[in-house]
């Protein structure tokens, strides 16, 4: 009998871009509507904007626990810029101890940028106008 290795995922720049970059390939309409998120504590002030932009979307979205329901992981921009200088945070390492895990519970776990969740916004603004997230996007750009 052959034994699978798996591979150890580590929390890059690489990781972070490829798993962000898959999203915007396959982003829906409303890629978080009924969609639990977790946000690092570093993320834009003040965060109860960006939390009510994700629930403007249909989603919940929180910044004190992340698990197995989880549906996105967002990593702030800051502990992005972080990461490229070799610093890690409790944050990230609990995630990546989740995701290498035996078991696999977090396979489906969407990691992205704080950035490319703004981004999205903007862009699903064009085609699904509404003032309320209008409004509060530019609070936080």
């Amino acid at each position: 009998m052959q034994k699978i290795i798996e591979e150890k995922i580590e929390i890059s720049i690489e990781y972070i871009l490829t798993q962000s970059n898959n999203f915007w390939e396959e982003r829906k309409v409303n890629s978080f509507a009924n969609k639990q998120i977790f946000i690092t504590k570093n993320c834009r002030k003040p965060e109860l904007i960006l939390f009510q932009l994700f629930g403007n979307l249909g989603g919940t979205a929180n910044n004190f626990e992340f698990d197995q329901t989880t549906d996105f992981f967002v990593i702030a921009d800051l502990d992005f810029e972080n990461i490229k200088l070799g610093i890690s945070n409790l944050e990230i390492s609990d995630l990546e101890m989740r995701l290498n895990k035996k078991g696999k519970h977090y396979k489906n776990l969407k990691v992205i940028k704080e950035s490319f969740f703004i981004d999205y916004v903007a862009d699903r603004l064009i085609s699904c106008p509404d003032s309320s997230t209008e409004n509060l996007l530019k609070q936080i750009i």
